[in-house]
């Protein structure tokens, strides 16, 4: 494969073309990096708004039943221990 791509790029360079050869490889590699990144930030963010829905609903329900026995506390407020109700 290796053979075939220097095989190219010394024609290229014979024909007079090889700068037109770096040039189209330089925009297709770069095309595909970008593609890439893109992909790789679009999946960051929908997987961290998917995890904030996923806590906001947990937090939701948590507050819509509290445990048995004991009064619903606000979030971040400490419950006394048991040997203390």
């Amino acid at each position: 494969m290796i053979v075939l791509v220097l095989v190219l790029l010394v024609i290229a360079a014979a024909g007079g073309w090889l700068g037109a050869v770096l040039e189209a490889t330089a925009i297709i590699v770069l095309s595909v990096v970008l593609a890439v990144l893109i992909l790789i930030g679009g999946s960051y963010y929908y997987v961290r708004y998917r995890l904030r829905l996923f806590v906001r609903e947990a937090e939701r329900q948590r507050r819509a039943y509290p445990a048995r026995g004991r009064p619903a506390t606000e979030v971040g407020e400490e419950r006394p221990p048991p040997e203390l109700e």
